[in-house]
């Protein structure tokens, strides 16, 4: 069977090398999705629980590329075939879709004919007559539209997964769970490294690593909210030893994981967002300036530096921005391994190039990733061997 994982536009490789960690095989990159190969419905509804990448996680039923969205919508969801076993007499069922790119039509448009199509194939190929509900429908069908592509499943998640449960204490430039992941996959970060956000805003990388390091689920907290439970697999014998056989592999143990800044008030969201996530006790979460990294490092201990730089506001003037920048590499230069590698999230990568230059960085790699219609660049230095 196959299972869909809807993602940020530019994080399709990233969620491809999470999923095949937990189990994925034959994975396959699409616009915005990652279509991929499973096991079983458990093993569907393993992923929906933990993966920090996926915005949300479907059973796969189509995907196309479209010209004419009503006759292609008809053609291709004429010939799905494995729906059986959802399907049951007196079920309900809705149509939900999430567009991205420019479109001649809605997503109520297409929530419209979308829900037809599928009426009609159910009474057709299995005799059920599903009533349309709004609000928690035994199964959701939810379609994925990004400019002309198309992928349609059965939604195991049940709710936007990238709007962090934990993210309750935010910033003017906080950004969703999974883009935060995504950095750090990005960057190379494994589960053993010494990680450090100097600029810790929300505390989400801070967070989304220790969640990753301890095995935690990011959904730990949302259980009861999983689509999955709800659906004709998991009527009878439930949901509680999946959960189970997950939960009891979390580790407790203190993290090398580090997130300073400046500004009290983002330190003190970063530990109210970390303790709502359950990950406050593993991770060190500290009022430090960048300045005196040196003194909380020794020099070349640091395998990582992930962050998401400081931009000018109105309560940060841009020369002070600059000298942030320089003190950033200043100090990566010292506390970095000579392998180690910087992770940075920004909207313009030329402002960053006097000050990593100056210290003897260079661009590994990056790329463009998207936040609804914002264009962020991610990008991994390293130090000029």
């Amino acid at each position: 069977m196959k299972g869909v994982a809807i993602v940020p536009l530019g994080l399709e490789d990233a969620a491809r090398e999470e999923l095949e960690g937990l189990g994925a095989s034959e994975a396959e990159v699409l616009k915005g999705a990652v279509l991929f190969q499973i096991k079983d419905c458990e093993e569907l509804a393993k992923i929906a629980y933990v993966s920090q990448s996926a915005d949300r996680v479907l059973f796969h039923l189509a995907h196309f590329s479209f010209a004419d969205i009503r006759q292609d919508v008809e053609k291709h969801i004429g010939k799905v075939e494995n729906f059986g076993d959802f399907a049951f007499e007196g079920m309900s069922f809705r149509a939900s879709c999430e567009r991205r790119g420019e479109h001649g039509f809605s997503s109520p448009d297409v929530e419209k004919l979308l829900g037809d199509a599928l009426h009609r194939l159910m009474k057709r190929e299995y005799g059920v007559d599903a009533a349309v509900k709004m609000a928690s429908p035994d199964v959701t069908f939810f379609a994925s539209i990004v400019d002309d592509s198309f992928a349609l499943g059965i939604d195991f998640t049940g709710f936007d997964a990238g709007k962090r449960d934990y993210k309750i204490f935010l910033t003017p430039v906080s950004v969703r769970g999974t883009i935060s992941y995504g950095l750090l996959r990005y960057a190379g970060y494994r589960k053993k490294h010494t990680l450090l956000d100097p600029f810790v805003n929300d505390g989400a990388i801070v967070i989304e690593a220790a969640l990753y390091a301890s095995g935690k689920p990011v959904q730990f907290y949302r259980k009861d909210k999983l689509a999955f439970a709800r659906l004709a697999p998991f009527r009878e014998k439930g949901v509680s030893s999946l959960f189970e056989s997950i939960d009891k592999k979390i580790k407790k143990e203190k993290l090398p994981i580090s997130g300073f800044d400046a500004a009290f008030q983002y330190v003190d969201y970063g530990r109210k967002n970390a303790k709502i996530a359950g990950v406050e006790k593993v991770v060190y979460l500290s009022r430090v300036e960048s300045e005196w990294l040196d003194i909380k490092f020794r020099e070349k201990s640091v395998d990582r530096i992930v962050t998401k730089i400081p931009e000018p506001s109105r309560k940060l003037v841009s020369k002070d921005v600059q000298k942030l920048y320089g003190e950033l590499f200043y100090q990566a230069e010292y506390i970095l391994k000579d392998d180690g590698k910087v992770g940075v999230l920004c909207r313009d990568l030329a402002v960053l190039e006097p000050h990593y230059a100056k210290y003897g960085f260079v661009i590994e790699r990056q790329k463009d990733v998207w936040t609804g219609e914002q264009r962020l660049c991610m990008a991994i230095l390293v130090k000029w061997k």
